[in-house]
């Protein structure tokens, strides 16, 4: 008897195929993926199952912010399937920034501590240093990571102005208000 972790030994024995061929690998990581508990089944299936196992995906798995801006791009793109690569491509680009912010700054955890007005020259830092700016000669390495990444964030902030909105928290409403004014 076979665990489901283990799904891909017994899937080459009885199917008389290499366990390592792409789609038995791809079943057995979403069998035994842990994420975040309001991670979409879509977002689960077609998009973090078929991402590499690296610390940028590890960033974004458990925090609630990348999961919600995930969710939110499946239920947009949902009608097409050419679109997982794109949201795989916009969450790796987050959890690539969720990096360098915490490197940053030590007392960040998740997303959602650094979206203040106060940490606004940080974020600014963080996606030229995705980004590769250059300080002497003023040129991006990669221009359209650092404008990518600028929409990114402006999107989750509203994302999470929306959920506030929601909650009826005036207080942090109002912060995020102000980081949106910064940003624009």
């Amino acid at each position: 008897m076979y665990s489901i972790l283990s799904l891909r030994v017994h899937y080459s024995k009885c199917c008389k195929e290499d366990s390592s061929t792409r789609s038995s690998m791809v079943k057995s990581k979403q069998a035994q993926m842990s994420v975040h508990k309001d991670a979409s089944k879509r977002l689960i299936k077609f998009v973090l199952a078929n991402c590499r196992n690296d610390e940028v995906i590890e960033e974004i798995l458990f925090d609630d912010l990348c999961i919600d801006y995930g969710n939110k791009l499946c239920r947009t793109y949902r009608t097409n399937e050419q679109h997982n690569g794109m949201i795989r491509t916009r969450l790796r680009e987050m959890g690539k920034f969720l990096i360098e912010i915490k490197k940053q700054n030590k007392n960040i955890f998740q997303l959602k501590d650094v979206l203040l007005p106060e940490h606004y020259d940080t974020i600014i830092n963080a996606i030229n240093a995705v980004a590769g700016y250059d300080e002497y000669t003023g040129v991006y390495n990669a221009p359209s990571t650092a404008y990518n990444l600028g929409l990114h964030v402006k999107q989750i902030t509203q994302q999470l102005q929306t959920l506030y909105i929601r909650e009826a928290n005036v207080e942090k409403r109002s912060v995020l208000a102000d980081l949106i004014c910064l940003m624009n």
